[in-house]
């Protein structure tokens, strides 16, 4: 047990022993007082009035019982402990029983087994030990107080038949028999403080573990991804957790106690018998939100049962499907792509074969034109449009099946000076556009060459097409602020 569980024990029982002592006092002034009423109301009837001795002591003692009974409850909670508060007000109702005996008549009192009231009291709040001290002291006190009488050395009021009927042996007896019955109650009341103190702590016990069982089973409920709505024996809604909200759009509030049929227009639960299995379980349920969002939701049903086997109501869980089946379409899409991709790639590929044929040959066939300007321009026209036909369909096949990527160590200003200065001389290249190079050497990466070489050169053609009259572009390299592990490259134009 960890020290927090301690603590809160500890602060358990003196709360219970706080609890005990306030009853005690309530108690002990009321039935004090019935008792000593009762015996007040049969002296007045036997002796005719109230104005002896006796009645004048025990008004005394009730006035006292009801003082102290005032510094149990004001005072000594000021000062002591619980505990310390409990032997007080034990040790003070020894006392005030032995008044009571001795103002009733010592030896012929009726009211000896208070100190068995005592005794209970002590098992009550102090449980076993407390219980036998008790016990003791009151024996020892029982006894002095007749042993005194019985000797003459005091005189008890109310006495009637001592000097007819008492002899020492029945002294002895009495003595005995009393503290017979204090210890037996004392063990009796101390095994039972102890068995309900035991019972207590473990029924806490178990209290806790069923409050962390619930807030366990709360917080998996709440935190769930699907939705769960309890129904009852008649259809009703009983619980409707977060992730059903969400899913429905309706809240707790607006649908608890009502038929599940406010929820899922249409869906009809009784068709499906407890114990039978659920229709709707592999089936998707076209659901319209009633801020007009669609959704595939699965749904599945559940029988709650008791512990005799009973029906208790009914399970629905609800899967939100939508997500996954959008994502099913979009495989789909992809998939279909990937195959037209891949027989769009084996068509340019078996168009790019007759090409290279062609080009060779009309290779071959030129050697045997004879010359002249109109064949010579006809000739050039053929081979410019072979060479962009193949241009287009390399290009294609590399849109549509792109080759494996083949990283290596690049100086990137190096690679870059060697690309502009062929950029330069293409023709989409006007003399009224000015060529930038912020260049920094010695910025080394890994990287494909050819792709970066493509990248860069797409980049180019797009400033110098956006640029038509002219202007600047502006190619930069420069380390990041990761420092070794990052480089930019930068192409920038001030075309439209």
């Amino acid at each position: 047990m960890d020290a927090s569980a301690t603590d809160r024990k500890s602060l358990s029982s003196q709360d219970i022993l706080n609890r005990r002592l306030r009853w005690l006092m309530f108690f002990r002034v009321v039935t004090t007082t019935f008792l000593l009423a009762t015996t007040i109301a049969v002296q007045f009837r036997t002796q005719g009035g109230g104005a002896d001795t006796a009645l004048a002591a025990l008004y005394a003692l009730i006035g006292t019982i009801f003082f102290f009974t005032f510094v149990y409850a004001v005072v000594l909670p000021r000062y002591f402990s619980e505990a310390l508060q409990a032997y007080l007000q034990i040790f003070g109702d020894i006392l005030t029983t032995t008044a009571v005996v001795y103002l009733t008549g010592g030896l012929e009192s009726a009211f000896s087994f208070m100190y068995v009231l005592a005794v209970l009291n002590a098992g009550i709040l102090l449980k076993m030990r407390g219980a036998l001290l008790t016990a003791s002291l009151s024996s020892i006190v029982y006894g002095a107080l007749l042993d005194l009488h019985f000797y003459n050395y005091i005189s008890p009021f109310m006495i009637r038949f001592f000097y007819v009927h008492y002899q020492p042996a029945d002294i002895l007896y009495t003595i005995l028999m009393n503290m017979g019955a204090f210890y037996l109650v004392a063990l009796l009341i101390g095994f039972l403080a102890r068995q309900a103190e035991e019972s207590r702590i473990e029924l806490a016990e178990r209290q806790s573990d069923l409050e962390r069982l619930e807030e366990l089973n709360e917080t998996i409920i709440q935190s769930i991804d699907h939705g769960l709505m309890t129904l009852g024996p008649n259809g009703e809604i009983l619980s409707f957790n977060p992730a059903a909200e969400r899913i429905t759009g309706y809240g707790f509030g607006q649908v608890r106690g009502r038929p599940y049929g406010v929820v899922f227009p249409g869906l009809d639960l009784d068709e499906t018998p407890v114990g039978e299995e659920f229709p709707y379980a592999d089936q998707d349920w076209r659901y319209l939100r009633s801020d007009g969002q669609t959704l595939d939701l699965g749904l599945n049903l559940l029988d709650l049962k008791d512990r005799g086997g009973g029906a208790m109501g009914r399970l629905l869980v609800i899967h939100d499907r939508t997500r996954l089946r959008r994502m099913e379409e979009e495989v789909k899409k992809i998939e279909k792509m990937a195959a037209i991709g891949a027989m769009a790639a084996a068509i340019a590929h078996e168009i790019r074969n007759p090409l290279a044929s062609m080009n060779g040959s009309f290779q071959l066939l030129e050697e045997y034109l004879e010359g002249g300007e109109e064949a010579h321009r006809l000739t050039a026209i053929i081979r410019r449009e072979i060479d962009r036909l193949k241009n287009i369909v390399s290009d294609f096949l590399l849109f549509a099946r792109p080759r494996p990527s083949q990283p290596e160590p690049l100086d990137l200003s190096r690679i870059i000076e060697d690309l502009l200065g062929l950029f330069e001389n293409q023709e989409e290249m006007d003399e009224a556009i000015l060529l930038e190079k912020y260049l920094t050497p010695g910025l080394w990466i890994r990287f494909d060459r050819s792709q970066l070489e493509q990248v860069l050169w797409n980049l180019l053609q797009n400033a110098v097409t956006a640029m038509p009259g002219g202007g600047r572009l502006a190619v930069a390299t420069r380390r990041t602020e990761d420092g070794d592990r990052m480089v930019e490259l930068s192409v920038a134009d001030t075309g439209v």
